[in-house]
């Protein structure tokens, strides 16, 4: 028996992307039951004060042990630098408290290297990045950039949503809409994104590169559309990684593009309706290129320009109780790649007049890297 995901989901996510974004920004106490600082026994500190008349005033009188950083509704104008470990900066909800980058070539708010806190309830609006994190290049679990935690925020047109080297990045609920090049560029030791909205960024809704080993990516319940040059891309990562609940629609180049990438599982998943970009060029629902494992599972595959699932290279895919219908071919593959099924009847294709998957060479090119 097939489990088809409702083709409704592709409509009700279309409809409601255009109120999604403020109906995740609500006001939330200070202390939520996922709290990373313990900040039930922080103090507070309050903005707008007279002892604290900015973000930033308040940000550098934070104590060692941390504090929470509670700013009243209204509009910042302010480049934030935090240095300190245990920063949290909490807004009133992201439709009453808004950060606005003073100019495009800073970042509304930047965590220096073993800085550490979480950002909350906040529109951040403009500048290079809308938050940003420093550290070296991570060649080991941990690397020394900040450890941070962002919930229920929207970050709108930045240069970049969200940029740099992270420990660790933990993203819930977070909007990042309408940036001029990748909505999301990271590097962490560990990357946890859940329920978020990536869409009509200039260049990639989420790339990921330089993840440390052994650790890796979970990009659970994310909605990522209308992105020019695709949806996610993982690049040079050795951990492994897990995209489920995803919705990728109407990106460009590729829904989902695996470049070397360590062992990867793709489960309830819809990549559907990927643009074609370079006069007809690409347009894969999801791309393979490496020879690392690949696991598709319940996924929905299919109105997308090229192929529903392209594999370069050395790789193995896995195909099961997945549908990939309408697509120009539905599993493309050059000769030193293939597919497997654990059971082909529960994988449903259909292309050009066939009703059985089949494994067809059009000599396909993968798509190039995307910069950062």
């Amino acid at each position: 028996m097939i489990r088809k995901l409702c083709r409704a989901t592709f409509l009700g996510a279309v409809l409601s992307f255009g109120v999604s974004a403020i109906a995740i920004a609500q006001p939330a106490s200070a202390c939520d039951e996922d709290d990373t600082l313990g900040c039930a026994n922080l103090p507070v500190l309050r903005v707008p004060s007279t002892a604290y008349p900015t973000i930033q005033s308040a940000v550098d009188a934070v104590p060692v042990g941390g504090a929470i950083i509670r700013v009243a509704p209204g509009v910042y104008t302010e480049s934030i630098q935090v240095a300190a470990q245990g920063v949290r900066i909490t807004g009133a909800g992201a439709g009453k408290t808004h950060l606005l980058a003073p100019e495009s070539t800073v970042p509304a708010i930047s965590f220096a290297a073993g800085a550490g806190g979480d950002v909350e309830d906040l529109l951040i609006v403009g500048g290079n990045h809308g938050i940003e994190g420093i550290g070296s290049v991570i060649g080991a679990v941990g690397g020394n950039g900040p450890s941070i935690a962002i919930r229920r925020v929207i970050v709108t047109g930045s240069g970049r949503g969200i940029f740099g080297t992270f420990s660790n990045l933990n993203l819930r609920a977070v909007s990042i809409l309408r940036t001029a090049w990748n909505g999301m560029s990271v590097s962490a030791a560990q990357l946890i994104a859940t329920d978020s909205i990536i869409s009509n960024a200039g260049g990639v809704g989420i790339l990921v590169t330089g993840v440390a080993p052994g650790v890796g990516v979970v990009l659970d319940g994310l909605t990522l559309n209308n992105n020019s040059n695709g949806g996610i891309e993982i690049q040079g990562n050795p951990g492994p990684v897990m995209i489920r609940n995803c919705t990728l629609l109407l990106n460009g180049r590729a829904g989902i593009f695996l470049d070397n990438a360590g062992s990867v599982t793709i489960e309830s998943t819809i990549a559907s309706f990927t643009q074609s970009i370079n006069n007809g060029a690409l347009g894969d629902g999801i791309d393979v290129f490496g020879s690392n494992p690949v696991t598709v599972s319940f996924a929905n595959i299919d109105f997308n320009a090229r192929s529903g699932i392209a594999v370069f290279a050395s790789g193995t895919t896995e195909v099961d109780n997945s549908n990939l219908l309408y697509n120009a071919f539905a599993l493309d593959a050059e000769p030193s790649a293939s597919f497997t099924f654990e059971d082909p009847s529960n994988v449903v294709c259909f292309d050009q007049g066939e009703t059985a998957c089949q494994v067809l060479s059009s000599s396909p090119q993968p798509p190039q890297p995307i910069s950062n």
